[in-house]
């Protein structure tokens, strides 16, 4: 897998096809135009240019609309900082009314930064466990409303003109998926978790309950060389896809796995919405094309992303509640040569933050730099707990540096690329203060002038240099496995500069006892298969004389 793009891509002009494709806004701009004019009683369409101050700041984020399951009056809406303008926002004089006259809300208070604001119904009990900003009257009506958000100079800044997501029999709220597209757009909301609750404006983090996360592992310590032979790994995978019933949404740098495009190709034969995101170099790269050319063919959409940096994901969400990610891409190297982990995630609330990102992609063809930090970063779940970041804009270094600078006990790792000196400087600076550190490199990327795997040996941490036949692919880390707070740091997320301000990446870390020893066990499993020659000695110049060898 590159770290360093072989060829620069370009993004096509907007008015142009990407790849053959016409690009979503072209085909949605037609839909807005209708959606605004059909708005009854409300002549959003005559209203004067507002300045940009005024647009975007604020959008109707979720809305309970249904209630819940303790009572049909429990509905609530939360409003959400779009982060376009910095500090926090003051609501007085802004209103939120509905078409009909109820609810008709007249708003006060602050919205924090990139926070949230939450409106109850009634009282306080609308959402357990979370303080209402602002208490309202009025109900909303099942078969919809139209709900205008105006500023304290009376000035548009969000719509909404109906329930286009959410579910009346199971109380799954409706969810913003699109900060920057109009309130009015169908694509902008989807359906949230069942009986859901709020984002949280008060800073709090609601529980969402128990969690169940699955690892897995490519077992290819002997493997001589890529293999058509199905692997643990990927049965498991044609499993989920196999399973899948409404959507299947793919962000893939590259793909050759003839059995993954098969079950895909047979998903959208009966009747899945299936959409991929992938790089535009992988698009066009020998392996990977004609599979691609396939998924085309039988008329799923392909989205290669355009962009200078790498679309560098791994993951899968399916029927938006099961996420699979991880470091292996869907290739016949990645599953049956190279040394990779993924991880099944049943959580309806964190497959919706992998679902923004997605359509981000997908839909607003925005991709590294140009996308926003628009997604949940933190989850409670019962006894588990995990932290959420995307590249480039939710800053996945600092999350990383500060979980490890929290190290108390032992650090495990096993990495693909690591050249970031900051990191290198945490680990070093927890290895002084007393914690086991210890780490196995891929060879190809240790030789590498940038990589830190020469200060953090010359310093004595212990470390080996792998002498597999394929990469050292994963990109983790165990962190306290048998101490009070175990973790674990997963994903595509190589620990470079490139994969920090450029690629297109997912970073999870996962606060769980279960979950830290299963990716131990696979640690411990590498090292014992890697021999004495391959241990870094801080006496030597370099690295192990292992790598001349390849």
């Amino acid at each position: 897998m590159p770290i360093q793009r072989r060829n620069s891509g370009s993004s096509a002009p907007a008015s142009q096809p990407v790849h053959g494709r016409p690009r979503w806004p072209a085909l949605l701009l037609p839909l807005l135009l209708i959606l605004l004019v059909a708005l009854p009683a409300v002549p959003l369409q005559a209203e004067p240019a507002a300045p940009e101050a005024a647009l975007r700041r604020v959008v109707i984020n979720e809305i309970a609309w249904m209630g819940s399951t303790a009572s049909a009056n429990a509905e609530w809406i939360e409003l959400r900082h779009t982060g376009k303008t910095k500090g926090a926002i003051s609501l007085n004089g802004w209103t939120l009314t509905a078409a009909d006259g109820s609810p008709n809300i007249a708003l006060s208070g602050l919205i924090p930064a990139k926070g949230h604001f939450l409106l109850e119904r009634i009282n306080d009990d609308a959402v357990p466990g979370v303080a209402a900003d602002l208490i309202y009257t009025g109900a909303l009506s099942n078969d919809g409303e139209t709900l205008i958000l105006r500023d304290e100079a009376g000035l548009l800044v969000d719509a909404v003109d109906g329930w286009y997501a959410g579910d009346l029999a199971s109380h799954a709220t409706m969810q913003r998926v699109a900060l920057d597209w109009p309130g009015t757009w169908p694509t902008s909301w989807q359906t949230g978790p069942s009986d859901g609750l709020p984002e949280n404006s008060a800073g709090q983090v609601p529980d969402f309950g128990a969690v169940s996360i699955t690892p897995y592992f490519t077992d290819n310590i002997a493997a001589g060389g890529p293999s058509p032979e199905p692997t643990a790994m990927e049965q498991a995978l044609l499993t989920l896809l196999n399973s899948a019933s409404d959507s299947i949404d793919t962000a893939m740098y590259g793909m050759d796995r003839a059995s993954v495009r098969d079950a895909l190709i047979a998903a959208h034969q009966r009747g899945v919405i299936v959409r991929l995101v992938c790089d535009d170099d992988a698009y066009t790269e020998a392996s990977y094309r004609p599979h691609f050319q396939a998924l085309e063919a039988a008329g799923i959409w392909v989205i290669p992303d355009g962009k200078p940096g790498i679309m560098h994901n791994k993951f899968f969400i399916v029927d938006k509640r099961w996420v699979w990610t991880g470091s292996t891409n869907a290739t016949d190297t990645d599953f049956s040569y190279n040394h990779n982990h993924s991880v099944l995630i049943d959580s309806p609330h964190l497959a919706l933050t992998y679902q923004a990102e997605f359509s981000e992609m997908f839909y607003g063809q925005r991709f590294g730099k140009d996308k926003e930090d628009n997604t949940t970063h933190f989850f409670r779940f019962a006894d588990q707990q995990v932290k959420s970041a995307f590249s480039p804009t939710d800053k996945p270094d600092e999350t990383l540096l500060a979980t490890v600078a929290a190290a108390q006990e032992s650090i495990r790792f096993a990495i693909f690329s690591f050249t970031s000196s900051k990191l290198a400087d945490v680990l070093l600076e927890r290895y002084q203060a007393g914690v086991e550190v210890a780490g196995l490199w891929d060879q190809l990327m240790a030789a590498s002038g940038y990589s830190q795997s020469r200060p953090l040996c010359r310093a004595g941490v212990p470390t080996k240099v792998e002498n597999f036949g394929g990469k050292l692919h994963h990109k983790m880390m165990v962190i306290d496995a048998d101490g009070d707070d175990p973790r674990v740091v997963l994903g595509s997320y190589n620990w470079t500069s490139s994969a920090t301000d450029q690629n297109d990446e997912n970073l999870l870390i996962v606060h769980s006892r279960p979950l830290a020893q299963a990716f131990l066990a696979e640690w411990h499993k590498l090292d014992a298969a890697l021999g004495e020659e391959t241990v870094c000695h801080p006496t030597h110049v370099y690295l192990p004389a292992v790598l001349a060898g390849r």
